[in-house]
């Protein structure tokens, strides 16, 4: 009997699925305004085409106007127009309605964008379809600048001397019938793209709420069997051991993570719910929003509707147009202000990221900087091959300069030492500042021995160096250890504690000197 009724609500749910489907697509069918690319083949009358359409021949009338027949002047003209305009042409056809198979209702939009029955009407040679598109308020304006212009089945004979504003303003006091607009019906109301999306959401929010509903049901339903299942047993005392009981209580865990499960599930549906009634909400109030602003355009458009009225919308636009142009003028101004403030800012990262690397004082490498560039160098060598050098410098007795002549000279000794260091090695060389008084400089592609007969090149530069401050003359001299890399077996790390270790031994050995490392793989002894 449970599988049944299982099977009933699989049933059921299949079956619910095939309405929501439904009801989600109805509206999708329904919504006309497809655009399709054809060519006119025939120009039946000035409102009625025909086109040609994968192999069918369409009928298509003009959407919103109406023009006179062909056996009138102005239908002979209005046919005339649309076969100037249109015959053997490309154009696109915006569909409104379907009337059958072979005959649509739509807009006919040309090749320079304008839409042929806007065209017709401003020409004077159909009138606005009040009772097909009682709310198109362009053809209604078209319309009334025609007959106010006197142009096509509008014209007037006016009698020579006769004012044409009073001939107008007589126009106004007595309105033609076929302004009066017909009482509203079910066949030319209008639905509004906002009034559709509210339709689907709405039917998508009942949707969500018959579904809460049966899986309540369905929770109801289980509950109750649970509890009814005992019942077919004879009515005896339970033991608390008894199977039965032993059952119902491993029961329970799985019936209150169900009932956790709906519990979160709902909460989530009504979070959901929530979210589509506030959008459902400004859907509707932004759709009465912009009803009231169409209306009042409406009514501005109207009142504007005389010779002299459009002369003044002329003038209006074009004051708009200018004050378009000063605006766009004055964002391409700001524009240019902050990319010129965007390249001086890209300007100073550089320098800043540029200052960044170097030592404040000598402008030389920073012990950062300089471990970069040799790890970089490392791995490049042990990539491509070959070799590089690196050579230690230290300012013999450099506390004493600075106990005997103050600070300011030693900074003095260190840029000037820094300056020859940079004048005396390539630019493919790297020179730092490693700490304090000492350097290192890093010689790529270069073996030990032609870094030994640099470093000694630069050793007496240095000694031959005469340092003036306050009259004083000063003179230093540095002691320099070189090393060559291992690079099949040695460490960055390792190397430089070669280096180092070279560098103490010539300062050991009575400074003023240059020593070689010639250990691989370790430190001196």
């Amino acid at each position: 009997m449970w599988m049944g009724i299982k099977k009933k609500m699989k049933k059921t749910m299949v079956f619910l699925s095939f309405i929501l489907a439904f009801l989600l697509l109805m509206p999708l069918s329904i919504t006309w305004a497809e655009k399709i690319s054809t060519n006119v083949i025939a120009v039946e009358k000035g409102d009625v085409i025909k086109v040609l359409y994968r192999g069918k021949t369409l009928e298509i009338t003009l959407y919103g106007i109406d023009c006179p027949e062909i056996s009138q002047p102005f239908g002979q003209k209005a046919r005339q127009f649309t076969s100037r305009t249109v015959l053997n042409k490309s154009v696109i056809i915006e569909i409104q309605k379907q009337q059958s198979d072979t005959q649509y209702i739509g807009n006919v939009i040309l090749s320079d964008g304008t839409i042929l029955n806007q065209n017709i009407v401003r020409k004077g040679l159909a009138a606005w379809d009040l009772k097909n598109a009682p709310d198109d308020i362009k053809l209604e304006s078209l319309q009334l600048i025609a007959k106010d212009m006197g142009v096509g089945m509008w014209a007037r004979k006016i009698a020579p001397g006769t004012d044409i504003v009073s001939d107008i303003t007589l126009a106004k006091r007595k309105p033609s019938n076929s302004k009066k607009k017909p009482t509203p019906t079910w066949k030319n109301l209008t639905i509004s793209p906002f009034l559709i999306i509210v339709i689907k959401i709405s039917i998508l929010i009942i949707i969500f709420i018959v579904l809460v509903f049966l899986a309540l049901k369905y929770t109801k339903y289980r509950k109750t069997k649970t509890l009814q299942k005992p019942a077919s047993i004879p009515l005896t005392k339970p033991d608390s051991t008894s199977p039965m009981t032993t059952i119902v209580k491993e029961s329970d865990p799985d019936f209150e993570q169900a009932q956790e499960a709906i519990e979160s599930n709902r909460y989530a549906i009504q979070g959901l719910l929530d979210d589509l009634s506030g959008f459902v909400f400004t859907l509707v109030e932004n759709n009465s929003t912009y009803d009231t602003e169409m209306t009042h355009h409406k009514t501005t458009i109207k009142n504007a509707m005389t010779r002299a009225g459009v002369e003044e919308t002329k003038r209006l636009l074009l004051l708009e147009i200018d004050q378009i142009q000063i605006n766009s003028h004055n964002y391409r101004t700001q524009l240019d202000q902050a990319n010129n403030t965007i390249n001086e800012q890209k300007k100073i990262m550089t320098e800043i990221q540029h200052d960044a690397k170097l030592d404040f004082l000598t402008k030389l490498t920073n012990r950062r900087a300089f471990d970069k560039t040799l790890k970089k160098e490392f791995e490049r060598t042990k990539r491509y091959g070959g070799t590089f050098s690196l050579a230690m410098l230290d300012i013999d007795f450099f506390k004493k300069v600075n106990d005997k002549y103050g600070h300011i000279t030693g900074d003095k000794t260190l840029q000037l030492i820094a300056k020859l260091l940079r004048e005396q090695t390539r630019v493919n060389d790297s020179v730092g500042r490693f700490g304090g008084e000492e350097f290192i400089i890093l010689l790529p592609q270069t073996s030990v021995d032609k870094a030994r007969i640099l470093m000694e090149k630069i050793r007496k530069k240095v000694q031959d160096s005469t340092i003036i401050r306050d009259g004083n003359k000063i003179k230093v001299t540095i002691s320099i250890g070189v090393g060559e890399i291992d690079i099949s077996s040695e460490t960055i790390e390792n190397f430089i504690k070669r280096v180092d270790a070279a560098l103490y031994q010539a300062k050991k050995s009575g400074r003023n000197l240059v020593i070689v490392d010639q250990s691989q793989n370790g430190l001196n002894s």
